[in-house]
């Protein structure tokens, strides 16, 4: 009898906080940049981030989105290069970063990293960044193999020492 007397007193401490919290008043904030474009848009409970942060290039393209909970980073944060492909993916719970992926423009993965619960590097693979072909003139002039009777210039120096 005792323990369902304690189970429900639990249960209406935790719904009143609940409730309590949830009846704080929510807000949305604009910033701009100087020039009056918009710059990011963030959700407030009180005077505290809560909900999706979102900033954005001058051009209008998102930069950047992130989930906050209660003042913590928290979930998914998702950072684009202004053409809009993914530049970066981060993991948080509750304010703590637990993974990163990073981008090239193209797509190409370039970097991974996982985190312990201080921040510290657990696991980090690098890759090498995507290769580029070289332009026609960029490419240096073929080497002309020596013919049977002609000597490289190696062989020249050797026979005048």
């Amino acid at each position: 009898m005792n323990k369902i007397i304690i189970a429900l007193l639990l249960t209406i401490i935790s719904f009143s906080c609940w409730t309590t919290v949830s009846a704080e008043k929510r807000s949305t904030t604009k910033y701009y940049y100087r020039t009056k474009e918009l710059m990011g848009v963030s959700s407030l409970k009180g005077k505290i981030r809560d909900g999706r942060t979102t900033t954005y290039y001058k051009s209008g393209a998102i930069m950047k989105q992130l989930d906050y909970l209660n003042g913590s980073k928290q979930g998914i944060t998702r950072e684009y290069y202004e053409s809009g492909r993914l530049k970066e993916i981060v993991l948080y719970l509750n304010g703590m970063l637990i993974a990163r992926n990073q981008y090239s423009e193209t797509g190409n993965l370039l970097l991974k990293e996982s985190f312990d619960n201080g921040g510290n590097i657990l696991v980090r693979n690098s890759y090498e960044t995507e290769v580029t072909p070289l332009k026609e003139e960029e490419i240096p002039p073929k080497e002309e193999a020596p013919a049977d009777n002609e000597q490289t210039p190696e062989e020249e120096n050797n026979q005048t020492e």
